[in-house]
């Protein structure tokens, strides 16, 4: 029951693989009808995206789900700033490059979160994210049409890498979502309440048609917004027509956390709604007509 497809490649990013990868995922989608083909890699990183996206998403079977990793929270990235906006703002311009490559293909795709930390002797090449990091990958991956969620975790522990005549050059330190000894950490707390979020929001989102996803430096024309902030991202979602559904996502990770109010109506003030976001926070908003409320 557990079995959720078929992983047909991991970080392929040679052009020379991809009439491999068209025949196994044609294969597959005429001998199991339930079962989607995924694949594993960053899309900037294949030697040509859109003849990946081709061989890839292929019609006839389920959707096949490309899984785009890119984990950003290097060891020299602060947790406050500038610095680390820009390099949220290259995360969220991968998942454009993502949404845009399966724009009228067949096919979904996933955001592998980063919640790992590893040193490398003593430098920290990956530090672990907070629980607003962690967040905010989530949320910008939803505004721009992802339907799902996996959490990249290493076996926490200790790896010796060794050169060609068997001798360490370098030992490796990991933490995942437990320690080596298979304790939870706060990272792992952290994700289970980000989770019991998405339980209740994937069932909403599920049913609804993507329309597009943006952030400051780029609004749209459509009937929910006026204005937006600049630590802010949006994603439009609705029926195949009509926009209805927005949700909002807090860049800024660093700031205390604010309550975000129940779940409830909001009061609009000079045609306009005041929503709090906790830091690295999101929010699906619901336009509902004078209809929708009845009497």
């Amino acid at each position: 029951p557990g079995f959720q497809g078929y992983l047909v490649g991991h970080e392929d990013y040679r052009s020379e693989y991809y009439q491999a990868l068209a025949e196994v995922v044609a294969a597959l989608g005429k001998v199991d009808s339930l079962r989607p083909a995924l694949t594993v890699g960053r899309l900037d990183h294949y030697s040509d995206s859109h003849a990946f996206a081709d061989a890839f998403f292929q019609e006839g079977g389920p959707p096949p789900v490309f899984q785009h990793e890119h984990y950003v929270f290097r060891g020299d990235v602060p947790a406050a700033g500038a610095a680390l906006q820009r390099k949220l703002s290259a995360l969220v311009s991968g998942y454009d490059q993502v949404a845009a490559h399966l724009k009228g293909r067949w096919g979904r795709w996933h955001a592998v979160v980063q919640v790992q930390s590893e040193v490398r002797g003593t430098k920290i090449y990956y530090r672990k994210p907070s629980a607003a990091e962690i967040s905010v990958q989530v949320g910008l991956a939803l505004t721009r049409g992802a339907a799902g969620i996996v959490y990249f975790l290493y076996s926490s522990g200790i790896e010796q890498v060794r050169d060609d005549r068997g001798q360490v050059v370098q030992t490796r330190f990991y933490e995942g979502l437990v320690d080596r000894d298979g304790a939870p950490t706060a990272t792992y707390a952290a994700v289970q309440e980000l989770n019991r979020q998405l339980q209740v929001l994937s069932p909403l989102l599920a049913g609804l048609y993507f329309h597009r996803g943006f952030g400051a430096g780029a609004l749209v024309d459509n009937d929910l917004l006026s204005s937006v902030d600049e630590d802010l991202e949006f994603g439009l979602f609705g029926d195949k027509v009509q926009q209805t559904h927005l949700l909002v996502v807090n860049r800024r990770t660093w700031e205390p956390p604010r309550p975000a109010g129940p779940a409830a109506v909001l009061v609009v003030e000079d045609g306009a709604v005041a929503v709090e976001l906790a830091a690295g926070g999101f929010r699906l908003l619901v336009v509902a007509s004078d209809a929708d409320r009845g009497p």
